[in-house]
């Protein structure tokens, strides 16, 4: 939202994204939110990070594992109509 700040860190011997950090106003006070990637493997050629973690006001919220990655699937146009109810 408008007013807040976004920090991207990368490692300078890497040169992979290691952290995002945001400072945002939550119920009327500021928080800071950090997501932390870290288990960085090589998929075709491109480093991914597989795991995730979200922390905010230093505490873990969430660790997001990723098991699996693919890239330029196919995927059928039927997933993006919109749905009947």
């Amino acid at each position: 939202s408008e007013g807040d700040v976004v920090n991207h860190y990368i490692d300078k011997t890497s040169y992979l994204l290691v952290k995002v950090s945001t400072r945002q106003m939550m119920g009327g006070a500021e928080a800071e939110v950090e997501n932390i990637m870290k288990d960085y493997r090589m998929v075709k050629g491109i480093n991914v990070a597989h795991s995730i973690d979200t922390r905010m006001n230093d505490q873990t919220l969430t660790t997001i594992k990723i098991e699996k990655v693919d890239f330029n699937k196919e995927v059928d146009d039927s997933l993006f109509g919109k749905p009947t109810l």
